[in-house]
């Protein structure tokens, strides 16, 4: 790519204004114009090396060059606002001027972008790719509506993942092609012990016809047999129990007699263990008093001796306590005050010393 040189003094904006003024502005933006110039030889390499292959060490290039010359797209625009503050009817041309540069740059950088990004681009288009690939092959075996991201895995994972997957695909298959074969022979087996047992039930149910005619006849023999025999038994029962009716008797009335007896003798030594306890309370209660005057007469004895040394200290401290009194009472008739702050202060310190006038006259 040829050079290109940025002219200024083509900005439509500067028509009309004065020439020394359109000059001014274009030499206030000519370093920045200028300084573009010296990357258009580094952005031309750049751009054809672009065109054979973009690497990732060209992509990291293009993003440095675009930083670089966003720089004077930057300046311009502040230098743009300066300006702008300065001259109000100079405001569009210095627009004008400064989109010229801005236009160019701008340019520039987008087509650095589209470099910059290129990897970045190839690599999210590979991901998406193998992201589809890889749903592909794990729908065959597993439900991948709620799997996300396959493609984040690394290749030894994702292989170890995909393997694990179909292996539980392929077992789960073979248990149920085992459960339909097992479910199947189990109802062929079924279907034999079926007729099995209807023919054993037709031949048993022929032996039991046959045996309950049998029995039939063999029960009405050892009914009749029976009741004789129960005749006999409830006589001997009813001998029997008239005889042990007459010992359960006995014995109730000797059992009976037994336990009034230890009933007594329970009574009278739980009275004996009665009074013991009574008599041993009433003596521990008349100990406990004992011991409780003797205590109060220490403490009435020990109150009596401090109540007279406290007596004796106060009768030899009276001479001071009235002397106490009597210059207290001199403050507050010795000073008087003007100031009605003081009188205040002098009012509350009175106030607590005659309280403690109080008190002393209490002593």
């Amino acid at each position: 790519m040829e050079t290109q040189e940025i002219k200024l003094y083509d900005a439509p904006e500067l028509v009309g204004i004065e020439q020394s003024k359109a000059e001014q502005i274009q030499s206030t933006f000519l370093p920045m114009s200028e300084r573009l110039l010296t990357f258009e030889d580094s952005f031309n390499r750049l751009i054809a090396e672009a065109e054979t292959e973009v690497t990732p060490e060209l992509s990291v290039r293009a993003k440095e060059l675009r930083l670089a010359i966003a720089k004077v797209r930057i300046e311009a625009d502040k230098i743009r606002k300066d300006q702008k503050a300065e001259y109000v009817r100079a405001g569009k041309a210095i627009d004008g001027v400064a989109n010229i540069l801005k236009w160019a740059v701008t340019d520039k950088e987008n087509a650095l972008k589209d470099i910059e990004l290129h990897i970045k681009r190839l690599e999210e288009q590979r991901l998406h790719v193998l992201e589809g690939e890889r749903r592909g092959e794990l729908s065959k075996y597993y439900n991948i509506e709620d799997q996300k991201n396959l493609s984040d895995m690394e290749p030894d994972v994702w292989d170890a993942y995909l393997s694990t997957k179909k292996r539980q695909y392929e077992e789960r298959i073979a248990a149920e092609k085992e459960a339909e074969r097992v479910r199947v022979e189990k109802e062929k087996a079924d279907a034999i012990e079926r007729e099995r047992v209807r023919i054993e039930n037709e031949k048993l149910k022929a032996e039991a016809i046959e045996r309950d005619r049998q029995a039939q006849a063999e029960a009405i023999e050892r009914s009749r047999l029976a009741k004789i025999e129960a005749d006999k038994r409830v006589r001997e029962a009813a001998a029997e129990k008239m005889i042990a009716d007459a010992k359960a008797k006995k014995v109730r009335e000797d059992h009976q007699a037994k336990l009034e007896a230890e009933r007594a003798e329970a009574a009278r030594i739980q009275k004996i263990a009665d009074d013991k306890l009574v008599a041993e309370r009433a003596e521990n209660d008349r100990l406990k008093a004992e011991v409780q005057a003797r205590k109060d007469t220490e403490i009435a004895e020990k109150k009596r001796i401090e109540d007279a040394r406290q007596a004796e200290l106060n009768r030899g401290d009276k001479g001071n306590m009235d002397a106490l009194r009597d210059d207290l009472t001199g403050i507050i008739e010795k000073y008087s005050f003007k100031s009605v702050t003081n009188q205040k202060i002098a009012s509350s310190v009175y106030g607590e010393i005659k309280v403690l006038l109080l008190q002393l006259k209490g002593k």
